[in-house]
């Protein structure tokens, strides 16, 4: 998990030049007395959202779901949901951050299921009266059930950081999972907390994917500058979708456009075109292909794509990582070649050989 920003809040009678020492929370309302102040919610807002425009507008504790009570749930200026789940962390406790994963997942569904189709009972349970066009976006929020979790104690131990930052890989970035390590430190009549605000949302870029539909990569081509490339890719499309091998869209970082080919007993995937690069190249998988049938039928087309010049001569696709890429990007080759280049596609759809 890595580190945003801390939230400092000064309490009591503090001179300065005083030697704090840290002190833990004997109770777990220690730890919600701090949360429960609006400023002090909006201050961990603005450090999850990274907007300074950010400001809670309203919160509930112990607002009531049929999983149980959210210990605090707060709402912002632009209508997203925070749920937190406040635990001290105690020693002797060896199970409370198991316990405050899976709360805070349960409370999710929980006003997910309660509230996604009744917005306006969420609305009067939180007790505010809102402007039309935050209730309306409320609305949304509540029904995509896209909400921000916390978990707020004074750690965070590695196995809570490992699954949370699991989750979040695995659900493309969709799910928010958030820490705030509470600390306070004491000096006579001075007290100072510290509220340190880590994320799981910022993985690395190897892991950054998203699930991306069939429209929404239509729906990305059609924006993209380059009209030529984006007729090209689009042609593409329609040739795999009339000779039905076409894998289009899937969980990835980047837009794929796969030619899927039978084989006998299974399907293969033979040609790969990245609409997202920024070039639209392609690639065929040949390194780590173990299906020996696969295999030569990756390596025939391999041959193919070097005869009809597209991509370079004298190079051995096993010493590249990510397979073969093409010579030219879609949107650079010939029209000629491009056109070869659909022939190849639709010859791999009728089964003939090379």
């Amino acid at each position: 998990m890595i580190k945003i920003k801390p939230v400092i809040v000064v309490q009591g009678s503090c001179q300065g030049g005083e030697i704090l020492s840290e002190a833990s929370f004997a109770l777990e309302e220690e730890v919600s007395a701090i949360l429960k102040n609006r400023e002090i919610l909006g201050e961990i807002a603005r450090s999850i959202t990274g907007e300074s425009d950010v400001e809670v507008i309203g919160f509930r504790e112990e607002f009531a779901t049929t999983s149980g009570s959210i210990d605090i749930l707060a709402i912002d200026n632009k209508s997203r949901i925070y749920i937190f789940e406040l635990k001290r962390g105690h020693k002797s406790d060896t199970e409370w951050d198991r316990r405050a994963l899976a709360q805070l997942l349960e409370y999710a569904a929980a006003v997910y299921e309660d509230y996604s189709q009744n917005p306006e009972s969420f609305v009067e349970k939180l007790g505010l009266e809102l402007e039309d066009a935050i209730s309306q976006e409320l609305a949304n929020i509540l029904e995509t059930g896209e909400y921000f979790l916390i978990v707020a104690a004074p750690d965070m131990p590695d196995r809570l950081k490992r699954a949370m930052s699991y989750l979040v890989a695995i659900s493309g970035g969709s799910l928010k999972l958030f820490g705030v390590i509470a600390r306070k430190y004491e000096s006579g009549a001075c007290r100072i907390l510290e509220l340190l605000v880590t994320s799981s949302l910022l993985m690395p870029k190897t892991q950054e994917k998203k699930i991306w539909t069939e429209n929404d990569v239509i729906r990305f081509i059609n924006s993209l500058e380059n009209e030529e490339l984006k007729r090209r890719l689009l042609r593409i499309i329609e040739v795999l979708k009339k000779a039905n091998m076409g894998d289009i869209g899937g969980r990835n970082k980047n837009p794929l456009i796969r030619v899927r080919v039978k084989m006998e007993d299974k399907s293969v995937i033979i040609l790969t075109f990245d609409a997202g690069n920024g070039s639209a190249f392609a690639y065929i998988g040949l390194r780590d292909e173990k299906d020996p049938r696969a295999r030569r039928l990756k390596e025939r087309v391999y041959q193919e794509l070097m005869r009809l010049e597209l991509i370079e001569p004298g190079i051995d696709v096993r010493e590249i990582p990510s397979g073969r890429n093409l010579k030219a990007t879609i949107g650079e080759l010939s029209e000629e070649k491009f056109e070869k280049l659909l022939d190849l596609i639709k010859n791999l759809g009728s089964g003939a050989n090379f």
